[in-house]
């Protein structure tokens, strides 16, 4: 496979796998046994509840913070994004807790297209040291 793997590490991966499967999971599985004994249906109902919105919040938030970046980021780079309105970024507490830095720290490999259907990788332009070379290497992209 072009080299990415080698004999030396394959056999002991399997070794690994071996001892896993004969030892350690016979342990766990006694273990989980044990305690699904003593937790009702109703705990581990609440447990899945919470979760289950928990995550659902989380990826409303997550939504809300990359459109409100994605606005901020069109309208300081002078990008056109396809699906993102010309309009004001919320300046709720919310929104400043999603710093543009913050959020090219969290995604770093967003690609945003333009209504050319050019690609622009957000890190390049994050790696740029002055919002001017930013605005200039975007303005040679557009062209």
């Amino acid at each position: 496979i072009n080299g990415r793997t080698c004999l030396y590490y394959a056999v002991w991966w399997g070794i690994l796998t071996i001892v896993l499967i004969n030892y350690i999971n016979p342990t766990i599985d006694k273990i989980l046994e044990s305690i699904w004994k003593n937790v009702s249906n109703i705990f581990v109902k609440s447990i899945v509840t919470f979760v289950t919105l928990f995550m659902t919040f989380d990826g409303i938030i997550t939504c809300y913070a990359i459109d409100n970046f994605l606005v901020r980021v069109s309208s300081e780079y002078n990008i056109t994004i396809n699906g993102i309105e010309e309009k004001e970024f919320d300046n709720l507490n919310l929104a400043k807790s999603f710093s543009n830095e913050k959020m090219m720290m969290t995604y770093p490999n967003i690609i945003v297209v333009n209504d050319k259907n050019r690609n622009y990788v957000i890190k390049n332009v994050r790696k740029l040291k002055s919002l001017q070379l930013c605005v200039k290497i975007i303005l040679l992209l557009k062209k």
